[in-house]
């Protein structure tokens, strides 16, 4: 089973999408042996629904992404995913990891 993450800051908009986008190319491949989530690294937007301009986007592309709510990382999802991809640049990776208050990296 590959065990994929995707991380950003609120989990409302970035990994969100990266999460129902590959599901959407794992459904579509035929694929089964796939466990794709995301999370996020800060307590700001925890248990809100995807932003609706990511899910208007998500929608015309035929893409699905209702029930999500906003989860933040813990070391367990650290331990348990194979492959974690963290969707910011450069400064703010650094910022939202050192404010962290659950920091795991």
């Amino acid at each position: 089973m590959k065990k994929v993450l995707f991380v950003c800051h609120g989990n409302i908009c970035r990994s969100p999408m990266g999460e129902f986008v590959l599901r959407d190319m794992v459904k579509k491949a035929g694929l089964s042996d796939w466990q794709i989530q995301s999370r996020a690294v800060s307590r700001e937007e925890l248990g809100n629904p995807v932003y609706p301009p990511a899910k208007r986007e998500l929608n015309r592309h035929g893409i699905a992404c209702d029930g999500h709510r906003a989860t933040q990382i813990t070391q367990a999802d650290c331990d348990y995913f194979d492959h974690i991809y963290y969707m910011a640049k450069g400064p703010e990776l650094v910022d939202d990891i050192s404010k962290s208050s659950n920091t795991v990296f």
